[in-house]
């Protein structure tokens, strides 16, 4: 498939110009120079500002739309200018009356920024590029004396973007100013950050030559599991190995502008991380985000896959890349073009907009600088500005194959008919997947397949969990248990307070099309209950499928709209219901049927107060309906010791449910098994001890081969798939 051109980047980006003038403004008392959103030196303003002026100016230089040049770049210019004039080398101040930088941060908003720089470069006055060279040696002397460079798979320590875009920046000053004495400090700096970014445990003994040394004199720590996986923020986020990405590519095309050779240590695990990456990606450019995200939906991280995807292509060849690259260009038009008020995200975050402007204005930001970049590039790439280049090798990476990852509890199997996941280490909690890899808009992942109860107080996530897996050929087997938490707003000096234990388990089938999972609730404590759903699997209804969802069970069809006025619920009567003819949900026990739950309002949320984010953050996102198992709202007081949530499920990647499916008797209380006939018309059995004591697994018949888990008694908390 091509790859997008820079006029249809263009296309997009020139809707928004206007949205940007509006919010720009004249800096008090100077002459010329302009501010943007707030104008204060919050690190999300500056990088909004930062963003705006390099979107302005691509659009203001050859790419612009006829006859909105000049007003444009003049723009641009005015705001570049108010960037500079108001850092800490500058002379004037920002709205709060400080001046920006020399932060761990301020480094990004000059990086994401620079092809705007770049686009202005023939516009730029002498003063102009004395004060680009001012700002960007003073943050690049700000960084030689930052201490020790930190880096490692703990969450403290993990800090792989920081360290790349820091490296870069250092980097970048050294090739611009070749003259200045500190360039070798600045360069030794500067890979000694980037080979901090993808780094990975086996560095630590590399004599891999780097810049002159072997690659473990330059190693502080690992940022990445030897699996590739990544624990920034506190869980598997594939959100920022792309942001990792991104500031490469940055980097990456500023040194091929200008006939540069880029610094060795920037294509520092770039292949062995993109081998790992790549399984993350659906095929229409939507991150298979299996950790979750903390973040707005299909907002910045995604946003940022703009670059990384060129990058692939002029560096490495990926063959996939320019696919996902149009693809998600298409899902950008289309988001815009649904409501045509000149802003990206307009209506779906309007609540967002209400509560957190500069939030929103900074997402806003983030979407005009990645267009820009494309732009930019690509016309680089089409008029010969950018050299094309004859040695690019075609990367194979494909997508599709197993994964798994021990420190996240992470399992993927991914071929051309099913992705399935399940991650305990996870954003918000544990979450669980199944979707056809072709249909990125069935996906979402907050709480997804962990069944919910809530009480008066607000839901904080999980707390005290463990979790083992076993991965086979094909599937896998993941079980684990975890402990709700919530905080009641109106008491006093209340402390989030634990009160019912789930115990989750999920088992992938090798018949490539088929998740089938237990679920067990039991209240801890006596609580306040006003909502119970079992499996609960989120179906996202919003802009991107246009906000229409059509259900169909034993003959009957219910369509779907976005965001109904109150919360309603669907009793379908049916075991079994199948969305858009593209995946099907079935209950296999507990409840009388399966319920669609139409929450009234955008429930998938922005929730920073997890994972030690401070404030108790509820910013709307993305709407979703909810299939589940077993539905209540009983808004009543339930005991110590209730069973709230008792059932099994399963979720495939067909249009249809399998041929048969069934709960197995058990002579155990605590035990719970069921029976399924596969796509493959192979029969399997998941079994598991829900309870304290070691139990007998329902026998699986003589020609029963274990696929997973103990083929002896089971103990506390285990479960096993057997193929019967």
């Amino acid at each position: 498939m091509a790859h997008p051109a820079s006029a249809d980047y263009v296309r997009v980006l020139a809707r928004w110009a206007d949205f940007a003038l509006a919010n720009t403004f004249s800096l008090p008392d100077t002459d010329g120079l302009l501010g943007f959103g707030r104008g204060s030196t919050n690190h999300w303003v500056m990088q909004t500002w930062a963003n705006a002026c390099a979107a302005l100016a691509v659009l203001g230089t050859e790419a612009a739309p006829p006859g909105d040049g000049a007003e444009l770049r003049e723009t641009a210019l005015g705001l570049l200018r108010g960037l500079l004039a108001t850092h800490k080398s500058g002379d004037c101040t920002c709205t709060d009356g400080m001046r920006w930088g020399h932060t761990w941060i301020s480094s990004l908003a000059l990086e994401r920024a620079m092809h705007g720089v770049d686009a202005l470069e023939p516009y730029l006055d002498e003063a102009d590029r004395a004060a680009l060279r001012r700002v960007m040696v003073s943050e690049s002397d700000y960084l030689l004396g930052c201490g020790p460079i930190v880096a490692g798979i703990d969450v403290r320590y993990n800090k792989p973007e920081s360290n790349i875009w820091n490296g870069c920046m250092l980097h970048r000053t050294a090739l611009y100013y070749p003259d200045d004495a500190r360039c070798g400090e600045w360069r030794e700096r500067g890979t000694r950050y980037l080979a901090n970014g993808l780094s990975r445990p086996e560095d630590e003994t590399a004599e891999t030559p780097l810049s002159g040394r072997a690659l473990r004199e330059w190693h502080h720590g690992p940022n990445f599991t030897a699996r590739g996986s990544l624990d920034h923020h506190g869980y598997l986020n594939v959100g920022y190995m792309v942001i990792c990405f991104s500031n490469l590519a940055m980097l990456h095309f500023s040194c091929r502008l200008r006939g540069l050779d880029p610094p060795e240590a920037l294509g520092l695990h770039v292949v062995d991380q993109w081998r790992t990456l790549k399984r993350f990606v659906f095929p229409d450019g939507r991150l298979l985000r299996i950790g979750g995200d903390t973040r707005v939906r299909y907002c910045y991280c995604q946003d940022y896959a703009i670059p990384m995807w060129i990058l692939m292509q002029d560096e490495y060849g990926d063959a996939d890349a320019a696919a996902q690259e149009q693809g998600w260009l298409g899902i950008v038009e289309h988001e815009m073009t649904a409501h045509g008020d000149r802003t990206f995200l307009g209506p779906r975050l309007a609540g967002l907009k209400r509560r957190a402007p500069q939030y929103y204005l900074r997402l806003e930001g983030d979407r005009a600088t990645t267009l820009a970049m494309g732009a930019f590039w690509r016309r680089g790439l089409e008029n010969g500005a950018i050299p094309a280049r004859g040695d690019t090798p075609g990367l194979s990476c494909p997508a599709t194959g197993d994964w798994d990852e021990r420190f996240h509890g992470a399992c993927l199997v991914r071929s051309d008919t099913r992705a399935a996941s399940s991650v305990w280490r996870a954003g918000e909690g544990p979450v669980t997947l199944c979707v056809p890899p072709h249909r990125s808009d069935l996906a979402e992942w907050q709480y997804n397949l962990a069944g919910a109860i809530l009480t008066a107080g607000e839901f904080l996530g999980p707390e005290d969990s463990w979790w083992d897996y076993h991965a086979f050929p094909g599937g896998y087997l993941s079980f684990g248990a975890w402990s709700a938490r919530a905080l009641d707003l109106v008491g006093e000096n209340e402390d989030p307070m634990l009160y019912a234990r789930f115990q989750n388990v999920y088992a992938a089938l090798p018949d490539g099309r088929t998740l089938i999972g237990l679920q067990h609730a039991v209240l801890t404590q006596g609580e306040y209950i006003r909502s119970v759903r079992g499996m609960r699997l989120l179906i996202p209804n919003d802009v991107f499928n246009d906000g229409v969802r059509e259900y169909r069970a034993d003959g009957r069809v219910w369509q779907t709209g976005c965001c109904p006025a109150q919360a309603e619920s669907v009793a379908t009567g049916s075991k079994a219901l199948t969305v858009d003819g593209a995946l099907t949900a079935f209950g296999i026990y507990g409840g009388e049927g399966l319920t669609i739950y139409r929450p009234g309002g955008r429930e998938i949320v922005v929730r920073h107060h997890y994972k030690g984010y401070g404030n108790v953050w509820n910013l709307p996102s993305l709407y979703a309906d909810e299939i589940c198992t077993v539905f209540e709202q009983p808004e009543a007081y339930r005991p110590a010791g209730d069973t709230l949530i008792d059932t099994g499920f399963g979720v495939a990647c067909a249009d249809a449910p399998p041929p048969a499916f069934s709960a197995v008797s058990c002579d155990e209380p605590h035990c719970r098994a069921v029976r399924i006939t596969g796509y493959d018309g192979v029969s399997y059995v998941l079994a598991a001890n829900l309870g304290p004591a070691c139990c007998p697994v329902p026998a699986p018949g003589s020609r029963g081969v274990v696929l997973a888990g103990a083929a002896g008694p089971l103990g506390p908390g285990r479960a096993v798939l057997v193929q019967e």
